[in-house]
């Protein structure tokens, strides 16, 4: 069951809509908080295509966050939000990096 935490802001998610594409249109109903890291939110959620998983990172300013989709393994990166990946439950954690989830690390090392 979700919860009121596992809902990104409605701003993301409507901006995040506006897409041309159907790999990044989140379906709300299937986001889930992944966790947090250094002030950072971030939440899991399916797309609208078959197969897509959707990171949102939000930084709680509102011009701080960043969303990206992809097919079973992804990233997002931003200054002021960080560098997040996110994978399969079964994938290796890379050595540079620290696990927030099951499915979700923060990269470091990379300036």
């Amino acid at each position: 069951e979700a919860t009121a935490a596992d809902q990104p802001p409605q701003e993301i998610l409507d901006q995040m809509s506006e897409s041309d594409s159907d790999g990044g249109r989140p379906d709300a109903q299937t986001a889930r908080l992944a966790g947090t890291y250094d002030g950072v939110s971030l939440w899991l959620v399916k797309a609208v295509a078959p197969g897509y998983v959707c990171l949102i990172a939000d930084a709680h300013d509102e011009a701080d966050w960043i969303a990206g989709c992809a097919m079973g393994f992804g990233g997002v990166s931003a200054p002021g939000v960080g560098t997040f990946h996110f994978h399969p439950g079964d994938q290796e954690l890379p050595s540079n990096g620290t696990a927030i989830s099951d499915n979700v690390y923060v990269l470091h090392g990379l300036d």
